[in-house]
């Protein structure tokens, strides 16, 4: 967790943040929905997954509580996905400790579009119809994905820890 200075923290300036997000969205006819940060490559003890993130989750669930917003909580479900990989195959999902790779990536799209359709969030009338349900505690095999390399794909790691 990156917090530094006074009033800096989860149940303050962070969850003050998404409030007026959404409030913009809502003045402009939007419909704001919430997604939750996703857990690190941090499994733990007995194959759970290790919170890296503090209260940050329970701050944003609050806002969307509060709020009346649409949640992603793609913290839980990515902690299904995680612990459903377990220890030994968790590290196919990430290039790094943070960031994913193609199959971490698409695996983690696939459980927004199902939160997004289960949840009846109006962005579901708009994904195609032919999408298969998806449950991150049943994750697609690792050796299964294929997907074609990006024309822009480059050597250099993103900014992060």
């Amino acid at each position: 967790m990156k917090e530094r200075g006074e009033g800096i923290g989860a149940f303050t300036l962070y969850k003050a943040d998404p409030g007026r997000f959404a409030a913009a969205a809502r003045e402009r006819m939007g419909n704001p929905v919430l997604v939750m940060s996703m857990y690190r490559k941090s499994p733990g003890p007995a194959g759970k997954i290790k919170n890296m993130l503090g209260d940050y989750p329970e701050a944003g669930r609050r806002v969307a509580r509060e709020q009346k917003l649409a949640l992603i909580d793609l913290h839980a479900l990515s902690a299904q996905f995680h612990e459903a990989l377990g220890p030994e195959k968790i590290g196919a999902a990430f290039q790094d400790a943070t960031h994913r790779n193609n199959y971490g990536s698409y695996e983690l799209a696939k459980c927004v579009v199902a939160r997004i359709s289960s949840a009846g969030i109006p962005l579901a009338n708009h994904p195609a119809q032919d999408v298969p349900p998806f449950d991150p505690a049943h994750p697609d095999p690792v050796e299964g994905l294929r997907m074609a390399v990006s024309p822009r794909t480059g050597s250099l790691k993103p900014d992060g820890s």
